[in-house]
């Protein structure tokens, strides 16, 4: 199975939260905690110390984005618009997953202490998706928590679906 390298992770900061996000692993959120009367709170389940991941079977703890779909395809194939979408993923289950924005790296196009945005373009030529997109996202943290905003943009030349989420293990 494909890895996925923690390594580098970029941190913001405010208003007591603290975020730790991995770009090169899906631009998963690592860790996200809380510093109350000295006390330092996960707010999720944090993720263990470890250089890469399995791509196909991480660890149940951050978060991660959901995109291009969400949930599961079995077996990993739609219908879109009278045509039989049959997607590769490499997973051995043969089943979609959650997308694959999870198991890409996302480039960093604009950082600050609080906010971090990332980057993802995927071209048409991918056995996952037959379509060419770039996403967005966007994760921001102020005394009043966490924000996050995913978004998407077609910029292939026909129409496609896509369905977007995270998942976080609390």
């Amino acid at each position: 199975m494909p890895l996925l390298q923690v390594n580098p992770t970029v941190r913001i900061q405010a208003g007591g939260y603290e975020v730790t996000i991995s770009p090169s692993a899906g631009a998963r959120l690592l860790k996200l905690t809380y510093s109350y009367n000295n006390r330092l709170i996960d707010c999720v389940v944090p993720f263990a110390q470890a250089e890469s991941i399995d791509a196909h079977h991480w660890p149940k703890a951050g978060a991660f984005v959901m995109l291009p779909f969400t949930n599961r395809l079995a077996p990993a194939e739609f219908e879109w618009q009278g045509r039989l979408i049959a997607l590769e993923n490499g997973s051995n289950s043969g089943q979609g997953l959650h997308g694959f924005g999870h198991r890409r790296d996302w480039a960093i196009t604009d950082t600050s202490d609080s906010q971090v945005t990332l980057e993802y373009k995927h071209t048409a030529s991918s056995a996952e998706w037959p379509w060419t997109f770039h996403a967005k996202l966007v994760y921001s943290v102020s005394a009043l928590g966490l924000s996050v905003a995913l978004s998407v943009r077609n910029t292939d030349i026909s129409s496609m679906p896509v369905s977007l989420g995270s998942v976080s293990y609390t």
